[in-house]
């Protein structure tokens, strides 16, 4: 079984922020300043809050400042909504958040994930059947480039689950196909091309969705791959 270097690594200390020099994070001084001193700013109650990814289906000026004032969440995961009132919720929130917001959607085929005028590239499974992951490089590029233009910095994607079980009623046409090596390879291009234009992205699902056919968000589902065949795949 594959042994993993960070099982071996010492407890995380929140006062030991040399890390953020490293990769990925790549923090220069100045900021490395930002952060040490943001942080000791911080009740514990903020901390906490920084938690939070909350979800939102509207620009509701009265909720957002809710979340923003009270719960002081970390971020927001915005749902489709017309253009004006995707710009009017980030600016909102960024103005009104103590700590710069990460504000995510599901970026996973085009900007209309969050902008209802936004691009629609196609699913995942009709780039995937090009087998060229230049599509995918460009998909990555004008999710980003949209979602940033309204004030978006996070992607709740790729999809980079595999396709083990056609009856699986989630990912359908959401996935680049049945092939890992594929799939990896559009995953990678997607990736790449979003955070050269400076957005976050979360590669999902782990531990991989597509293998059995029920619907996660209503049952508890199960993944039978031994580990060898997950390390192999999923993994």
């Amino acid at each position: 079984m594959r042994e993993y270097d960070f099982l071996k690594e010492k407890p995380f200390n929140l006062n030991d922020t040399h890390f953020l020099k490293e990769k990925p994070f790549n923090l220069n001084d100045t900021q490395m300043s930002w952060v040490t001193d943001t942080l000791k700013g911080l009740t514990t109650k903020e901390k906490i809050g920084q938690l939070f990814c909350l979800i939102s289906y509207t620009g509701d000026h009265g909720y957002l400042s809710n979340l923003a004032h009270n719960f002081q969440i970390g971020g927001i995961m915005g749902r489709r909504m017309p253009m004006e009132e995707v710009c009017d919720m980030t600016n909102f929130l960024q103005q009104e958040s103590k700590i710069p917001m990460l504000i995510a959607a599901n970026f996973e085929a085009g900007g209309d994930g969050l902008i209802e005028e936004g691009t629609n590239i196609g699913p995942n499974m009709q780039i995937g059947a090009t087998h060229n992951p230049e599509f995918a490089k460009k998909q990555g590029y004008v999710c980003a480039r949209e979602g940033l233009a309204v004030g978006a910095n996070w992607a709740f994607a790729p999809v980079i689950d595999i396709d083990k079980n056609f009856r699986n009623p989630i990912m359908a046409t959401r996935l680049f196909g049945s092939d890992d090596k594929l799939v990896k390879e559009c995953g990678v291009a997607y990736t790449n091309a979003a955070q050269e234009l400076g957005m976050a992205v979360s590669i999902k699902h782990f531990p991989g969705d597509g293998v059995d056919e029920r619907d996660q968000h209503l049952v508890t589902s199960s993944n039978d791959l031994s580990c060898e065949e997950w390390d192999a795949t999923f993994g």
